[in-house]
Parts: structure tokens; sequence; C-alpha cells
């Protein structure tokens, strides 16, 4: 029986470990084919034994055009990542101690319109407001599509705390803020951290908008690229 448990372990760890090599594989290939010449990169069969160099890295990080772009994604990313956790804690916290019916449904219901149908709306609306080509008008755009999905996410984080951690506070003296910033907040920040990693990456790596509304001095690495 310990000989068979055994076996039967060997063989699930055997299949996650190919799981893995075969989930990083691609990352892995991206990572080596950025250290290599241009030559062994077109090469058929391909080079596995190759000299690696830096030149690309060089070449990019000396363009001043993409420097910018790198900057401008940086901001947006983070600016719009920040305040949609800072909204996203408070909503999700009302959500997940208050019963709101059919509220969750709409919540999540914006996450489901394509970006397309909103394009044109939005390209006249920030035109009007003179927004067009500048960071703030894409930081608006990611605030608004990134907001539902980080108060979802962290509402299911919240309901997992126990609602006596809670009370007991309160009977310490606690007030309704110091709660959430004392208790809830530090209980769930592994959560936080996922869900502000979740919302930087689709504002890093959103594309539609950012080729649309941005322009000149304002565009990011994905419409740079």
């Amino acid at each position: 029986m310990i000989i068979r448990s055994i076996l039967k372990l060997r063989v699930i760890y055997a299949i996650l470990f190919l799981a893995l090599v075969v989930w990083w594989f691609p990352l892995l290939w991206l990572i080596l084919t950025s250290v290599r010449e241009l030559s062994d990169t077109l090469a058929y069969p391909p080079v596995w034994i190759f000299t690696p160099t830096l030149e690309h890295y060089v070449t990019v990080f000396h363009d001043s055009y993409f420097i910018q772009a790198l900057i401008n994604s940086i901001i947006t990313a983070t600016s719009s990542t920040g305040i949609v956790l800072f909204i996203a804690i408070p909503a999700a916290y009302v959500l997940a101690r208050y019963d709101f019916k059919n509220l969750e449904f709409y919540i999540i219901s914006t996450k489901m319109t394509p970006p397309i149908v909103i394009l044109f709306a939005s390209y006249l609306m920030f035109f009007q407001l003179g927004l067009l080509q500048t960071r703030s008008a894409l930081i608006i755009l990611h605030i608004a599509f990134n907001l539902p999905l980080g108060v979802w996410l962290l509402k299911g984080f919240f309901q997992n705390i126990p609602v006596e951690i809670e009370d007991a506070a309160q009977i310490d003296g606690c007030n309704q803020w110091q709660v959430i910033t004392s208790i809830v907040v530090p209980l769930t920040l592994p959560g936080i951290f996922i869900t502000g990693i979740l919302c930087f990456m689709f504002s890093w790596m959103e594309f539609l908008f950012a080729s649309t509304i941005t322009g000149g001095q304002s565009l990011t690495v994905p419409v740079m690229v």
C-alpha cells in the first residue's frame, strides 16, 4: 500500500512537472529569443546552443520613443490600478457584508460589454473634453473597465473573513473604518495583491483604446510595439 501511494505521488508529480514545462516553455523561448542574434533566431533547424547577446536590449533602451512609451505604460497602469483598489476595497467590503439584490449581476455585467461598443462614444467624449492623446483619458477608461473586476474579486476575499473577528474588534472599541483598515485589509492583503496584479496586467496590455485615444507623446508600449 505504501509503495503504491509513493508510485502514485511520483506519477502525479511527473505529470505536474510536464504541465509546468509546457506552461513555461513559450515564456522561456521568448526570453531566449531576446538574447539571440537575428541569424540564430531565423536559423532552421533551430539553434539551441548560441552566444547570448544584449544588443537588442541596448537598441530598445536607447530609443527615446520606446522609453517615453514605457513611462506612459507605467504611469497609466500604476495610476489606474491604485485608484481601482482605492475604490474597490470599500465597495467590495460593503457588498460582502450587506445583501444587495441583483447588484452583483449589474456590476459584473459591465465586463460582458464588448469594448468596441463604447469606443466611438468614448472618443467623442474625450474629444469634447480636450483629453484626446493624453494619459488621463486612458487612465479613466482603464479604471472604468477594471473596477468591476476589482470589486468582484475582492468581494470574494472579504466574504472569507469571519464576521466574528470584526465584531470582536468593535467590542474592543474600533469603529467601522478602523475595522476595515486594521483588520480586514491586513487579512486580505494576498487577495488585494493578486487583484492589483490582474488590474495592472489588463491595463498594461490593453490595446484597443490605447491605439485610438492616445497618440504622439502618450502612446503606450503595446501600441508602440
